[in-house]
């Protein structure tokens, strides 16, 4: 079952003033009607889904999504979906708007994209401060000890490499809660050589733990880009309005530096300027 809770918030021009994991929004319409907008967010992923209690932010999806929102005078709420449910809670209306990746959008139907991606994913590591090795192929894991969040999407290239590298101790996959603060702190104290995982994840949980210091992160070309969209069910009657809104509300939020503004506190920039 989804998880919402009920706190009405009251923003002025977007800016949100509740400690509500759900987060309902309400702005003065700028046309006749408002509609409600139920982002489908699913397991702490900061800084793009993060746990408003534990980190004091929404994530970077959710912060987008509620400015864009906001200044078109609809309301927001964000409706807690475990990830492998996320497709079902949108077709049952539970949700309307989620987030999906280009491979996800061929696989699934009756799916209306944006055009303007939210965000940005690209891989990278963390490893020893100074540390002139670079990691942009499977040959450069070679020797070297590693950690991983355990997940079973990696490509099977990764995934071969790191059951090889299991057997002779040399890699180390991380389950449970705070992956990616622990995979850094692992680095930071010598006890595996980098941790792969999510760039800006790793920026993020270097800066909060206070290792950013310590520690180096660089951009892993090991794997593609990854563009994020948002995703409307298609029998939405509103579902191509509402994906051209947030298109152009990404748009407005790059073009007036809004979105530099948002992304500012989670330690990042604009996915476009090459972060």
């Amino acid at each position: 079952m989804a998880q919402m809770t009920s706190i009405l918030r009251p923003v002025v021009c977007g800016v949100a003033l509740s400690l509500a994991v759900m987060v309902v929004i309400n702005c003065l319409p700028t046309h006749a009607e408002a509609d409600e907008l139920r982002y489908g967010r699913w397991d702490e992923w900061c800084p793009i889904n993060c746990n408003y209690e534990v980190r004091g932010k929404y994530g970077l999806v959710t912060d987008i999504l509620m400015a864009v929102v906001a200044d078109n005078g609809h309301t927001f709420q964000t409706v807690f979906v475990p990830e492998k449910r996320k497709y079902e809670a949108l077709a049952e209306d539970r949700t309307n708007i989620v987030t999906v990746t280009p491979s996800e959008a061929a696989r699934l139907q009756n799916l209306i994209i944006s055009e303007e991606p939210i965000m940005m994913l690209r891989r990278g590591v963390v490893k020893q401060k100074g540390s002139p090795r670079t990691y942009h192929t499977i040959e450069d894991f070679e020797s070297i000890s590693m950690g991983i969040n355990l997940w079973p999407g990696w490509p099977q290239f990764l995934q071969d490499h790191i059951d090889r590298a299991k057997k002779v101790g040399k890699a180390v996959e991380l389950s449970g809660e705070n992956i990616y603060a622990r995979g850094v702190e692992m680095v930071k104290r010598k006890r595996i050589d980098v941790f792969y995982g999510t760039l800006m994840s790793l920026k993020y949980y270097a800066k909060v733990s206070g290792f950013d210091d310590a520690v180096e992160i660089e951009h892993s070309r090991l794997q593609s880009e990854i563009p994020f969209y948002t995703a409307f069910h298609g029998d939405n009657p509103n579902a191509r309005a509402y994906a051209e809104m947030l298109s152009n509300g990404i748009r407005k939020l790059r073009k007036s530096g809004r979105l530099t503004e948002i992304l500012e506190p989670y330690g990042l920039e604009d996915w476009k300027a090459g972060n």
